[in-house]
């Protein structure tokens, strides 16, 4: 117990220091000189990196955001065997530090990179897959982005409830995606208080038949 203890304790410390490491900007000021959180949406995150250098920047800062969700949630539930309680701090630990980095003044990106990459660490191929098609299938029907994220995750929460129902570590999970979910609600707030707005095509099809 004292072992597992520590184990979690460790994790928890060490996925929040490294996931409060905004590569993105890093390598934007190490490589290019410049802030990218003056480019996009203003956030500190690969997708700011991509606009302002490229897509290959983008992706490598995306890697680095991916990989420090899903190597410390994978190592310790498949390898440590931490499938209870323990799991939740250490999983959510990388998403809140890139999220409220303290090397920012606790104002990171939105951790949509480390998020894949914990569900990633601690499903393998399963809860990837199901956000990248979850994504792209609101993306249809939804313009705004942060709305889309919303509904990806609400449906996260489905997936796992089904998937995993037999499972010993369902509730764990859904602690996961809870403390998960509500993150996503922080660093999307101010987005969230448009209402939702439904593609163009939806709106022809609505005018057509009405």
């Amino acid at each position: 117990m004292i072992h597992t203890a520590v184990v979690v304790l460790f994790w928890t410390l060490l996925g929040f220091f490294v996931g409060s490491i905004p590569f993105s900007l890093v390598i934007g000021k190490l490589f290019f000189k410049v802030d990218i959180r003056k480019y996009g949406d203003g956030n500190p995150g690969a997708t700011n990196l991509w606009k302002a250098r490229g897509f290959g920047w983008g992706a490598l800062a995306y890697a680095f955001d991916f990989f420090k969700g899903a190597v410390p949630a994978g190592l310790c539930f498949f390898l440590f065997k931490i499938t209870d309680w323990g799991i939740v701090p250490i999983s959510l630990a990388p998403i809140a530090g890139h999220a409220f980095s303290p090397f920012l003044r606790f104002r990171g990106g939105k951790a949509i990179a480390t998020t894949y990459g914990v569900w990633t660490g601690l499903t393998i191929w399963e809860a990837p897959i199901f956000l990248v098609v979850s994504t792209f299938f609101f993306s249809l029907f939804q313009k705004v982005h942060s709305w889309i994220q919303v509904l990806v995750m609400l449906s996260l929460l489905a997936y796992l409830w089904i998937r995993f129902q037999d499972q010993p570590f369902l509730y764990p999970f859904v602690a996961v995606w809870l403390g998960n979910f509500i993150i996503v609600l922080i660093k999307h707030w101010d987005e969230l208080k448009c209402w939702p707005q439904p593609q163009p095509w939806l709106m022809k099809l609505w005018k057509k038949n009405h």
